[in-house]
C-alpha cells in the first residue's frame, strides 16, 4: 500500500512478520478484571523474539523477581505517561508473580501491564511446531521453499528440520490476553518532523485522501498525555487495522512516536480471528493464504514463556542468538 505521504513518515505494519512478533491491534476499556487467586511461584520463565534472537530469562522467588532490573532511556528516548515526561534517566523495573499464569510489571514509573497466561504440555511435540506452530504447514503447502520474509523461521524448518521432539515436562504458557492498565507514548529524536504541530489537520486530509484512493477507511483519536497533545491516524480495510501512525506534540513540534499503548484489554484470540478472515480472501491454493493461515495459527497458540526443560531443549535443537 503507498499512501504517499509527503511527511517523510513511514507507516508502521501491524502484519506480525514484517515486525517479528504479535501485540498491536485495538484495545477495550480495562474491564473490572476477577482478583487471580494468589499463589507461592518460585520458577523460571524463559522467552525470545519472533525471529529467534534476545533471549531473556525471568525467575521468581517467592513471587518477586530474583534479579532486579532497569528501564534505560537514552538522551534522545522519551516516555510520555500520564503523570510525567521522562528523558535520559535510569528507571528501576519491577514484576511481581501473582500466582503460575497472572504475571504484573511496571517497566518503567506509570505503566503497569498483567498478562494472563495458559499452561500447555510440550511432552513429545516437534521443536518447530512448538516455537512456530502453524508454519510447518505453510512450508508444505508451498513445497517447502516459499519465498519468505524470515530467512531465520525458514532455515530452521529446511536445514534444523521438524522431527526433534520436546521431552516430558517440557511446558510452555501461551499468553491468553494482557491488560495494559495505564497508557503511555514512546517517542525520540529520530522522530523529530520539523513540522509544527499546528499543522496537523493539512496532514491528516493529506493522509485520508491518500488512503480513500487506495480504497481504504480511516479513523482520527486525538487526546493529551499530561497536557501533551497526541494524533492517532488508523487505516482499515474490511478485515481490520493494516497501519497506523501516531504524532506527539513536544516542544510545539511534530514527533512520530515508535509505541503508543493504550489502557485496555488486548487478547490474542481476537487479533487471530481478524487474521484468519482476512485469509479467506485469497485463493486456497495461494502463498497469501497459506502464511496468513500460518500467522493466525501462530498468534492463537504461540507460547510466551518456556519452563527449564523446554528451553534447554530449544538450545540444543539450536542455539538461540
Amino acid at each position: 500500500m503507498n499512501l504517499k505521504i509527503k511527511l517523510g513518515m513511514t507507516l508502521v505494519t501491524m502484519s506480525l512478520v514484517a515486525c517479528g512478533g504479535g501485540g498491536g491491534g485495538e484495545s477495550s476499556a480495562v474491564p473490572e478484571e476477577p482478583k487471580p487467586e494468589p499463589a507461592v511461584v518460585n520458577q523460571s520463565y524463559y522467552s525470545f523474539d519472533f525471529d529467534y534472537t534476545n533471549y531473556r530469562s525471568l525467575t521468581y522467588v517467592n513471587n518477586a523477581p530474583k534479579h532486579s532490573s532497569v528501564t534505560e532511556l537514552g538522551y534522545g528516548d522519551y516516555l510520555l505517561t500520564e503523570n510525567k515526561l521522562y528523558n535520559n534517566i535510569k528507571m528501576k523495573a519491577d514484576t511481581r508473580a501473582i500466582n503460575e499464569l497472572t504475571l504484573n510489571f511496571v517497566d518503567a514509573p506509570n505503566t503497569s501491564r498483567t498478562e494472563y497466561l495458559k499452561k500447555v504440555d510440550l511432552s513429545g511435540v516437534s521443536i518447530f511446531d512448538g516455537v512456530y506452530p502453524g508454519f510447518q504447514n505453510f512450508f508444505k503447502a508451498m513445497n517447502g521453499t516459499p519465498i519468505y520474509a524470515n530467512e531465520k523461521i525458514a532455515s530452521l524448518y529446511a536445514f534444523v528440520g521438524v522431527e526433534d521432539k520436546f521431552p516430558a515436562g517440557s511446558f510452555c504458557y501461551h499468553e491468553v490476553k494482557r491488560v495494559e492498565n495505564k497508557p503511555y507514548i514512546l517517542f525520540s529524536s529520530s522522530g523529530y518532523k520539523n513540522i509544527p504541530y499546528s499543522y496537523m489537520p493539512q496532514l491528516l486530509q493529506n493522509w485520508k485522501t491518500a488512503a480513500k484512493a487506495d480504497g481504504y477507511s480511516t479513523r482520527v483519536t486525538t487526546g493529551k498525555l499530561n497536557n501533551y497533545p497526541w494524533t492517532k491516524f488508523q487505516v482499515f480495510d474490511q478485515y481490520g487495522e493494516i497501519d497506523r501512525i501516531v504524532v506527539v506534540g513536544y516542544q510545539n513540534m511534530i514527533y512520530q512516536a515508535s509505541i503508543m499503548v493504550d489502557a485496555g484489554t488486548f487478547e490474542q484470540s481476537s487479533e487471530a480471528q481478524s487474521i484468519l478472515k482476512r485469509a479467506k480472501k485469497y485463493d486456497p491454493n495461494s502463498q497469501d493464504y497459506h502464511h496468513y493461515m500460518a500467522i493466525s495459527t501462530y498468534i492463537n497458540n504461540n507460547c510466551r514463556y518456556y519452563n527449564d526443560t523446554a528451553i534447554a531443549a530449544i538450545q540444543n535443537y539450536s542455539p538461540i542468538q
